[in-house]
């Protein structure tokens, strides 16, 4: 239902206008199109604020924040790389964590703790890179 449509149901029982008549059904359709317009702009705001739903200017944005913007091809991709970059916390820095944040940007690795192995080594075709405490896994796409 449209305004217009809302406030002409909204007044008539009350009487106070003919809402069919030009002159005040003209200006119940004036105020109900200019409703229906700002109802349009506050959905796009709501949906663009929001991390989750955002899909053009609200994705933007908050890549404009970032220092690096996450390599994504989608609006889909971006979304959950710019999600699991804002997850980094002072807890993040756990394999498990880093995991969750490497996966949420596309990179196609994995972490693991290496605390006892060798710190680079070559396992099945993959060569581990260590960085501290952990190292990295090149993940096979296919």
């Amino acid at each position: 239902m449209s305004y217009t449509d809302y406030l002409k149901e909204l007044l008539r029982p009350l009487g106070v206008y003919d809402v069919e008549a030009p002159f005040n059904g003209g200006e119940l359709t004036a105020a109900g199109e200019a409703l229906d317009g700002a109802l349009g702009a506050l959905e796009e705001v709501e949906r663009e604020s929001s991390l989750v739903t955002a899909r053009s200017w609200g994705l933007e944005g908050v890549a404009k924040l970032l220092l690096h913007r996450p390599a994504a091809e989608t609006e889909e991709g971006l979304s959950q790389a710019l999600a699991a970059l804002l997850r980094i916390g002072d807890d993040s820095f756990t394999p498990g964590a880093i995991n969750d944040t490497i996966t949420g940007c596309g990179v196609a690795a994995e972490c693991m703790d290496v605390i006892g192995y060798p710190v680079e080594e070559e396992l099945a075709g993959c060569r581990f890179v260590s960085l501290a405490w952990w190292a990295f896994r090149r993940r096979s796409t296919g």
